[in-house]
């Protein structure tokens, strides 16, 4: 009696459980429509930035579901494709996109892209690491508060520091070996970011031929649409710029699956190296230092002109702060090969 009792105790507890994960699915799936109606209103896009962490739970809950069998199976199925469809649609054009590649070369340049968060308490091991990338540019980006430190111990090799305000206080920044031929802050109202655009860029010579950098700190994705704002900002500062050799490297707080980050490629019209490449969280607890055991979003990017060649893209370890760094190895192409 007690052997059948809990086996209609196990077959109870199953079928709760798959209408449980059924509901969690369907509730995965509503998310992930609101976030296509993105679209049309951007203050959706939020849903879109935050693609991992529903697109997987929604098809695994919707796997539990089929599994479990019953009147579940066929609704399962269904909330499955649809996902399976909206997932293809949001990670879909950068798993397929076509990526501009070329062997090592002696001419190339590296550009060290890393936003050190202000609470930094591994300054030193951060210093160290840039060091040893023997990067050309580096473009950091909340270098301030304790993370001021690192660019003050980077100046001996890096001298040239151009920032996105004109008093020298931004902590949006292009570090540079070789003096900068120009450069202009694009800083609006609130260099920090937290209202206005953070953004700077700095031109420089080479054998190759002249090439412009931009670093770029964007808000938060909330209050929701405001990304967009500044996205058209930074596209109207930088539509002067030659875009052939132009490079465009920051934490743009934005994913690549997000309806923001889909218009400025196009705006931009440029081609985004950092293709998935998940940069945050490095850390969840900032006051305990505590490693996150991997990276759920990639919010940094790095866009590069068809002047550029990209020989190798990558992304560094946890150096203290919230975001992992990017380091990208780009080869110049001649004129007559970007026609």
């Amino acid at each position: 009696m007690n052997r059948r009792r809990n086996l209609i105790i196990l077959i109870t507890l199953g079928r709760l459980a798959g209408w449980i994960m059924l509901a969690v699915a369907a509730t995965c799936l509503a998310i992930g429509l609101l976030g296509q109606a993105g679209r049309l209103d951007f203050r959706l896009d939020l849903l879109n930035q935050l693609c991992p962490l529903w697109l997987a739970p929604g098809l695994a809950a919707a796997a539990i579901a089929v599994l479990s069998g019953g009147r579940r199976r066929l609704p399962g199925a269904i909330i499955a494709g649809a996902l399976i469809l909206i997932g293809g649609i949001l990670l879909g054009p950068d798993l397929l996109a076509h990526r501009t590649r070329s062997a090592p070369r002696h001419d190339m340049l590296r550009v060290v892209q890393f936003n050190v968060m202000k609470e930094n308490q591994d300054t030193i091991s951060a210093v160290d690491w840039i060091i040893a990338q023997h990067a050309d540019v580096i473009v950091l980006e909340e270098a301030a508060g304790d993370a001021g430190a690192i660019a003050d111990a980077l100046k001996r090799l890096y001298p040239y520091a151009a920032d996105c305000s004109t008093n020298g206080l931004c902590s949006t920044m292009i570090l540079s070996r070789l003096p900068p031929t120009d450069s202009r802050p694009l800083a609006r109202d609130d260099p920090e970011n937290r209202r206005g655009l953070s953004a700077v860029w700095a031109s420089f010579a080479s054998p190759a031929g002249p090439y412009t950098v931009v670093g770029v700190h964007l808000m938060r994705p909330w209050p929701m649409g405001k990304q967009h704002d500044q996205l058209r900002e930074l596209g109207d500062d930088i539509a002067g710029l030659p875009s052939n050799r132009l490079i465009i490297a920051g934490d743009f707080n934005a994913s690549p699956w997000s309806m923001a980050l889909r218009e400025e490629d196009r705006r931009f019209g440029l081609e985004r190296r950092t293709r998935l490449i998940r940069t945050w969280p490095a850390r969840f607890d900032d006051a305990r230092q505590q490693s996150t055991p991997f990276p759920l979003l990639a919010l940094d990017q790095i866009y590069a002109g068809p002047g550029w060649a990209t020989v190798s893209m990558r992304r560094g370890p946890s150096l203290g702060s919230d975001h992992y760094p990017l380091v990208i190895d780009l080869a110049p192409i001649s004129a007559d090969k970007t026609h």
